[in-house]
């Protein structure tokens, strides 16, 4: 996947988000393969974190393996982003993070997404 192809992926879901007035999202990595360059990091953060906010998200949780070393940065939102962020290894754990303050209903973080 090139840089360009993560970019249009990424305008895609936001428009999603946005349809959707998402309160919180829940991206799962456990099997992601590309590695965001830094200037596409710092693209996000202008042109799709603010879209995120704008759509009213307030919490945005990734998914890695069990197990898996989480970078501290993952933990924390950019300077810029208006909501919260953090990274998990377990599904449970992701989807009561993301059901505080009602933003995802109990039954919508009882069943993990089928691979």
């Amino acid at each position: 996947m090139t840089s360009e192809e993560f970019k249009a992926d990424l305008m895609l879901f936001a428009t999603h988000v946005e349809t959707k007035r998402a309160l919180g999202i829940l991206v799962d990595v456990t099997k992601f393969q590309h590695k965001m360059q830094p200037e596409v990091q710092e693209w996000r953060v202008r042109n799709i974190s603010t879209r995120y906010a704008a759509a009213g998200v307030r919490h945005f949780a990734f998914l890695f393996p069990p197990g898996a070393q989480i970078p501290a940065m993952m933990n924390q939102s950019a300077p810029r982003e208006r909501f919260l962020t953090r990274a998990f290894d377990n599904f449970e754990r992701a989807g009561n993070w993301l059901a505080q303050d009602g933003i995802l209903s109990p039954s919508a973080k009882s069943s993990k997404p089928d691979s």
